[in-house]
């Protein structure tokens, strides 16, 4: 049995050319990946391949080419963001080698410098992701196979197979290309990490056949370095819900910053208070501003600079990142444990006898004194507004009553009700967020473009600071605005006005011609943006577009590529491509992040679900039928899936299906961890919305439920929701009056 309590997602980059390698490409998916993928399942590892040309199919030399000019766009950012094992296969092709300027662009984006000459794609693919990289090289394994039986196969369909049968190639050139671009492999990564196979031909079916040793040695291979590295790593992966959370938080401070640029006044202003005297009148401040101001942005990077300070210990939450830190309870649980390390002191005891909210918030106000005496305690909170739907959070009310003289609270949220609250407490402050500027609008326009080693023309530059929204005020003054138009200027290219048959011209010419013409369509609002930014991602194509951003639309906290892929597979007319997802991320690289070691699709700002809300997701009737599918294929999954054992019930609920949730939650055989999953998100239901109360007790009512499996429910009710909802209403007089009917 595994000791971890979260899972973690474990990629694999596979690296070939396209169509000759179809079959190997078809035995790594029917054959090795499942082995591994149940192997890794004990140590609550989920296995992702990564191969951007599987389930694509060309017909001819042109669409194989655009195909690869595709991957080419993406191929880079994928090894990237994965940090994966590497599987290279190469047979009798170098792969197509793409026009000179389009390498040369992809090498820019990435500051990466090539050492090989006249490269293909996957060349390019190899040195990236494995030759440039010391560390890689340890983790990557090639297979070389040996030239087929060309005797047995067909004149007509040889040069799919290898190079030297192309017609008009020079035959001594391609041939030396290949042989040399093998041997730097091998003289790379060694020759202990390269392998030889053999494979035999199919004369009635045409295809290769034979890759019984070629299936064994990769999954032979893989296995051993796995097994190896995941038993080095075991000290460093989140054990518990805590450690997770902490890598959540983590993840959204990197991506926070990694282009923060600006706003130095506002940065010092907080920095200043956090580290000034405190006291009853100076204990807390406040910023304010609209959505997509960059509050988040803000205290992210704040707590990234403070926390290099000396004598200072900083507690850090930013509430909508996850499920768990939507939680107030969660949130004073990860400080209360912080604090104790920090005074070297066991409170697991404490803890575990805290079952109120009151308890946890007095653990908190005594440990915080504690810790204050001999340093500073900096408490940052992210979004106040979005933590769940209760009177403690609306109210504020976990604040300590009386803040100790060493304590800094900084909040940032949109405002309302919390800061409403928050206002009647002497010695805090509020700051309205000002506006971007223009100098600092063109200081993020800088560092997002340097980001991808580009440079926005300054007569598009001088438009997009022109636009302005319906109120008179500037477009750029908002920083997600900003960000938004700057990626889609980013992301044209010579595909985009090659479309454009109107554009007259050079080169240059069409594409300024295209980035001034954007920068007039582009609205100068957040919502006409995504609405635009939506619109253009329908290139991906349409059902396949839309399916996506509504199945993580109306996902509480993302989903993984591999439930996307069953999705769009089981309930729409759509074709699934890995090459299509990873192409559309890119596209909305501004707007998806991946979260998570168990590697989450999400949406990086709430807004996104706002928006889709009045979109895509405005028919109640189509919102519900895509519940209905997620709860089914929640269903189909594994008992022990993470996902499923949190979001099976909260989709139910959202279908209105109480027959299959009361057939759930009354145990029907799941063990109590389950049980205690399924109880969590009805109380989830319950915060969202107190009269959701009355849909789970109608659970009760269901046909055909037996009278054992009712008081199964309310048995289940009484003890994991008592706590948590007597202030909605008195539950246990209830319950047990139901108990005894």
């Amino acid at each position: 049995m595994s000791k971890f309590t979260t899972w973690k997602t474990q990629p694999i980059f596979i690296s070939s050319t396209f169509t000759d390698m179809m079959a190997e490409r078809d035995a790594l998916r029917d054959y090795v990946f499942p082995e591994l993928e149940e192997r890794l399942s004990e140590r609550k590892i989920r296995l992702e391949a990564i191969d951007l040309r599987w389930g694509v199919e060309t017909t001819n030399e042109k669409e194989q080419e655009a195909k690869e000019l595709l991957v080419l766009k993406v191929c880079l950012d994928e090894i990237d963001r994965s940090m994966p094992f590497f599987i290279g296969i190469i047979g009798d092709r170098y792969g197509w080698v793409p026009p000179q300027d389009r390498l040369l662009k992809a090498e820019k984006e990435k500051s990466f410098k090539s050492e090989i000459t006249d490269k293909s794609v996957t060349a390019l693919e190899i040195e990236y992701g494995v030759l440039a990289d010391r560390e890689q090289l340890k983790r990557s394994f090639f297979f070389f196979r040996e030239s087929l039986p060309f005797n047995k196969i067909p004149d007509n369909i040889k040069a799919k197979y290898a190079d030297i049968h192309i017609d008009g190639i020079d035959k001594d050139y391609v041939e030396k290309r290949l042989k040399n671009f093998k041997k730097l492999i091998e003289n790379k990564v060694g020759k202990d990490k390269v392998f030889t196979y053999k494979v035999d031909w199919d004369a009635e079916n045409n295809k290769v056949t034979g890759l019984d040793d070629f299936k064994q040695k990769v999954l032979d291979l893989l296995w051993k370095e796995i097994d190896e590295q995941t038993k080095i790593e075991e000290d460093t992966r989140p054990k518990t819900w805590q450690d997770e959370e902490r890598v959540y938080l983590d993840e959204f401070v990197e991506g926070r910053t990694i282009s923060f640029s600006g706003r130095e006044n506002i940065i010092n202003e907080l920095k200043t208070f956090a580290q000034a005297e405190s006291g009853f009148d100076n204990w807390g401040l406040c910023l304010s501003g609209e959505s997509g101001g960059g509050k988040s942005a803000l205290f992210a990077k704040v707590f990234k600079e403070l926390k290099s300070e000396s004598n200072m210990l900083v507690l850090a939450h930013a509430a909508g990142i996850s499920l768990r830190s939507n939680s107030l309870e969660n949130m004073l649980i990860l400080w209360i444990e912080e604090l104790a390390a920090e005074l070297k002191q066991d409170i697991r005891g404490q803890l575990k006898e805290a079952s109120k909210f009151e308890d946890l918030k007095k653990l908190f106000s005594e440990l915080l004194l504690q810790a204050s005496i001999n340093q500073r305690i900096v408490v940052l909170v992210d979004a106040l507004n979005q933590f769940e739907n209760t009177t403690h959070a609306k109210h504020v009310n976990w604040l300590p009553e009386i803040i100790p003289a060493n304590s800094k609270f900084v909040f940032t949220a949109i405002t309302g009700e919390e800061t409403n609250n928050l206002q009647k407490r002497e010695g805090l402050r509020f700051t309205e967020l000002t506006p971007i500027n223009k100098t600092d609008a063109e200081d993020i326009i800088k560092i997002i473009c340097s980001k991808y080693h580009k440079e926005l023309n300054q007569q598009v530059v001088k438009k997009l600071l022109d636009k302005k929204r319906s109120d008179g005020s500037f477009a750029y003054s908002n920083a997600l605005w900003l960000t938004m138009a700057i990626d889609e200027f980013l992301l044209l290219d010579e595909d985009d006005f090659n479309r454009m048959k109107s554009l007259k011209g050079d080169a240059e010419q069409k594409l300024l011609q295209l980035l001034l013409n954007t920068a007039d369509e582009l609205p100068a609002d957040i919502p006409g943006m995504y609405n635009y930014v939506f619109e253009r991602a329908g290139i991906f194509g349409k059902e396949f577009t839309n399916s996506i951003l509504s199945y993580i639309g109306i996902s509480r906290n993302g989903l993984r590529e591999s439930d996307l892929r069953k999705l769009i597979t089981d309930y729409t007319d759509a074709s699934w491509e890995p090459l299509t997802f990873a192409a559309f991320r890119r596209y909305l690289r501004s707007h998806l992040v991946r979260k998570g070691e168990i590697g989450l699709w999400d949406f990086r700002h709430m807004q996104v679900r706002e928006s889709l809300k009045n979109s895509l997701l405005a028919d109640e009737k189509k919102a519900k039928k895509l519940h209905s599918n997620l709860a089914q294929h929640f269903e189909n999954q594994p008992a022990n899936d993470p996902l499923g054992l949190t979001e099976i019930i909260w989709h139910l609920f959202k279908c209105d299906n109480k027959n299959k949730t009361a057939e759930l939650y009354s145990g029907n055989g799941f063990d109590t961890f389950i049980t205690y999953s399924y109880s969590n998100t009805l109380r989830d239901i319950i915060i969202e919305n107190e009269d959701n109360f009355n849909w789970i007790l109608s659970m009760l009512s269901v046909k055909n439920l037996s009278n054992k499996l009712r008081v199964t429910i309310l048995n289940n009710l009484l003890h994991s929701l008592e706590g948590i909802i007597n202030s909605i209403i008195e539950l246990k007089p209830i319950l047990n009056f139901l108990l005894k009917v």
